[in-house]
């Protein structure tokens, strides 16, 4: 079976209807809002009930001529990722802490082998694609799973190299960067041991190489300055050359030097040394000398469940002992650099403006027993809702007020599916977390406001999963607003005030993102705030315990670790009501 094969059959993502999703978009902004917002904001709700009908009719017919089951979002998607214009690392990013003792000895080697064995997989389409309980997800962005973000003046591109054989993979050592074959002469992929000799070698010759100019700090740059450092690069033919030889790699391996110093790895991994980075590679495989292993990965070809599924693939073949045997050596070569005094400056200048921005962010990592997803669920508690309680008490803690909070949903289960969003805060949830913090209820009432906010995010959650939020539904409207304003076929269209509303731009301010990954091979999942003041909480529903990889900047007054003091002690609390 391809693993392309069911994709086919899945639905196409829905138009949800209009009245519904203004009927659920007040419920969403109620808790957020004062009366006075709130009053403003429900009349331009009421008012788009009716003025939205024109652009309802657009994005229905837009949907309806399109090609069997394709998706009307998925244009709006490339246009939102690849016209993002600030820094990739600090804003878009994700990582993974991969938790690799089962790999055994030699984790690094034998993990870089096992990936492109998948990839393999996926060049002949027998990579077996993800089931659910529900069925099976959609596999199209693997089709742009690996990739190089190509920086440019307004929009980026992405540049997919063929999989005709994965024989290269990049190397990123001390700033230098080495490009390795990872097949023999008869395109076998080599075994483990022969990448484990070749990496030996490859830092022996980034000792003897003296210092790199720091090409990687473009990656890290706002894309407008990356997109002009490039070109400054690329008027030499062997700059030229060497980015087109990185470009064409399956993925990049980063050497780190030292050790993780400082609070956390995820620091390591979501800044780190830019100079020893690209970071518009669609994946890099971050590795230290103290043996951890994590990856840092570009979000604009495709979601993290596709990864997990890779990885995780990767993971059991190496459990399994199924690794390529290819006998050989690998060939190395570097990649030459031709840097002008001008960008040598250049690449400081964007090297420190980086590593000012990842220092002025507090990055904190914990495992919260009290939180685990087998104690959850013997309270007979869906971990989902508890996890976002958690979030809530902790920043009411500190706010003593209710901000919104996006949580991701995977939205695979239809065709070129990529992600809902869930804004967990409802009547419901603040009226738990207000009695709590007030103190004034006894146990059994706090269990049962606990109850009653627990069944409302189920609910929302259950919507978000049908594809039917309000959020994604008026992106689609407004973006046929902007597409047809001007157009014979939307004559008279009036432009609806709710796009501009002060109360649907409170829902839009993320202080919360949050997002859930779990997965044996992955023991934290973190991601930079979206918002200054806001907060990234990345987490995995372990069975031993709620693993929390937190962001934060200074601007947002909650340092990382005293957020995760005060998720600690609210499962502490709730646990206790819950008996």
């Amino acid at each position: 079976m391809s693993v392309f094969d069911n994709d086919p059959s899945l639905p196409s993502l829905p138009v949800p209807d209009l009245g519904e999703t203004c009927a659920v978009l007040k419920q969403t902004v109620n808790p957020l809002l004062t009366p006075e917002v709130r009053e403003k904001t429900f009349a331009a709700i009421d008012r788009f009930s009716v003025e939205g009908e024109a652009l309802q009719k657009l994005l229905t017919g837009r949907k309806n001529a399109m090609a069997h089951n394709e998706s009307w979002l998925r244009q709006y998607w490339d246009d939102v990722t690849l016209a993002y214009r600030e820094s990739l690392p600090v804003n878009m990013n994700y990582c993974f802490e991969l938790d690799i003792s089962a790999l055994g000895d030699g984790a690094l080697p034998k993990l870089i082998s096992s990936v492109c064995a998948r990839l393999t997989e996926l060049r002949y389409e027998t990579l077996p694609p993800e089931t659910t309980k529900t069925g099976y997800f959609s596999m199209d962005t693997l089709r742009s799973l690996i990739y190089t973000r190509i920086p440019c003046a307004s929009r980026d591109v992405l540049y997919n190299p063929p999989l005709t054989a994965p024989e290269t993979v990049s190397v990123l050592c001390k700033g230098h960067c080495f490009i390795m074959t990872v097949v023999n002469e008869k395109g076998e992929l080599l075994a483990p041991p022969a990448i484990a000799e070749a990496l030996i070698e490859i830092r022996r010759l980034a000792e003897d190489s003296g210092e790199a100019p720091p090409v990687g700090a473009l990656t890290a740059a706002g894309r407008e300055e990356a997109a002009d450092a490039r070109a400054l690069l690329q008027q030499s033919i062997v700059n030229r050359m060497s980015s087109e030889s990185l470009e064409k790699t399956v993925f990049t391996v980063c050497l780190d030097d030292e050790p993780p110093t400082g609070e956390t790895f995820g620091r390591t991994l979501i800044g780190g040394d830019c100079a020893n980075r690209w970071f518009d590679k669609s994946l890099q495989i971050i590795a230290t000398p103290g043996g951890k292993i994590g990856v840092n990965i570009e979000h604009a070809g495709c979601d993290a469940g596709i990864w997990i599924h890779l990885l995780g693939r990767a993971f059991g073949a190496v459990r399994a002992g199924d690794l390529p045997d290819g006998k050989g050596k690998t060939h190395i070569r570097a990649a030459e650099r031709d840097i002008s005094p001008k960008i040598a400056e250049l690449l400081r200048d964007m090297k420190k403006t980086f590593e000012s921005a990842v220092k002025s962010m507090t990055i904190g990592q914990r495992k919260i027993t009290d939180a685990s997803r087998e104690l959850i669920k013997s309270k007979k508690c869906s971990p989902d809702a508890f996890a976002q309680l958690l979030y809530q008490t902790a920043y009411y803690k500190e706010k003593k007020c209710f901000r919104s909070v996006y949580e991701s949903v995977s939205a695979r289960a239809f065709y070129q599916g990529r992600t809902e969003n869930f804004r967990p805060v409802t009547d419901e949830s603040a009226a738990f977390v207000k009695a709590l913090a007030e103190g004034k209820d006894g146990n059994d009432l706090l269990s049962e406001k606990f109850r009653a906010a627990e069944k409302a995010h189920l609910a929302g959650l259950e919507r978000r999963q049908k594809a039917l939020g309000p959020e994604r539904h008026l992106t689609g409207l407004q973006l046929m607003y902007t597409m047809y304003a001007n157009a014979p076929k939307g004559k008279n269209l009036i432009k609806p005030e709710i796009f501009e509303d002060e109360g649907y731009g409170i829902l839009r301010h993320d202080a919360m993102s949050t997002s859930n990954i779990t997965a044996d091979c992955v023991d934290f999942f973190g991601f930079p705030p979206v918002v200054e003041e806001g907060l990234g909480i990345g987490y995995c529903t372990k069975a031993d315990a709620l693993h929390l990889l937190v962001t934060s900047y200074d601007k947002s007054g909650i340092p990382a670790e005293r957020f995760l003091d005060n998720v600690g002690e609210a499962a502490a609390k709730i646990m206790k009501i819950l008996g």
